[in-house]
């Protein structure tokens, strides 16, 4: 379970087969495992994939227990320490 690699031009990247980012590989994935962002919470979120109609095969990040209830999409969740990122370099 590692990464697969794409070529784009003469450079190679590597992908994620668990959240198909690029960057980084399956076993070092920071998604599989996330610390729940609810201030209250210090839970563990999973990666998970929905099966819906409406978000099939989206991925998505859930608490791994039915008490907090916490959700998130992976999409959200990676623009947003982007966004994070990009404020504290101006």
């Amino acid at each position: 379970m590692g990464g697969r690699k794409h070529e784009a031009g003469t450079q190679s990247k590597v992908v994620c087969q668990m959240c198909n980012l690029e960057g980084h590989i399956a076993s070092k994935c920071p998604w599989v495992y996330t610390k729940c962002k609810k201030a209250t919470c210090n839970g563990i979120m999973k990666l998970m994939i929905s099966l819906t109609k409406n978000n099939y095969e989206r991925k998505f990040l859930k608490y791994q227990h039915s008490i907090c209830g916490s959700f998130q999409w992976l999409s959200d969740a990676v623009i947003k320490p982007r966004e994070q990122k990009e404020v504290h370099q101006v």
